[in-house]
């Protein structure tokens, strides 16, 4: 399992934002790029997927920027994944269901199904609040 650039990128900038929203409630793309060190560009695209989910409000022009919108309480790691990239993906069948009869019955396959589901469960359970608590951005 992988959890891609994107969805890290999601996670620490909206961290960056819960952290530093006690002094201000608008923040731009740029000054956020600029203090986690990564790209203006692909941290925007980033922000319109979340925004696009409803998690932050995008506001364009001079005062423009982002803020987020949900209760931070509620906005889960699962949430954020399933948003940007997608809910990381612990392993899945080498073969498809036309060459392999045993797909459903496979073991291999059922283990990692189980496991697949603790994973997005615990995933729905830790905030960007409590993240942000355990964070020094």
């Amino acid at each position: 399992m992988l959890i891609s650039q994107a969805n890290d990128y999601a996670v620490r900038s909206l961290i960056y934002i819960v952290k530093n929203s006690q002094y201000k409630k608008i923040f731009t793309t740029k000054e956020v790029a600029e203090k986690l060190k990564i790209s203006r560009i692909f941290l925007a695209k980033i922000f319109q997927k979340l925004a696009n989910k409803g998690l932050i409000n995008s506001m364009k022009g001079v005062k423009g920027g982002v803020m987020i919108i949900k209760d931070t309480d509620k906005i889960t790691l699962y949430d954020i994944f399933e948003a940007v990239d997608g809910i990381p993906v612990l392993r899945k069948c080498i073969y498809n269901r036309k060459i392999c009869s045993l797909n459903y019955d496979c073991g291999m396959n059922k283990f990692f199904n189980k496991t697949q589901k603790l994973l997005e469960n615990e995933l729905k359970k830790v905030t960007i609040v409590n993240l942000a608590k355990k964070s020094n951005y």
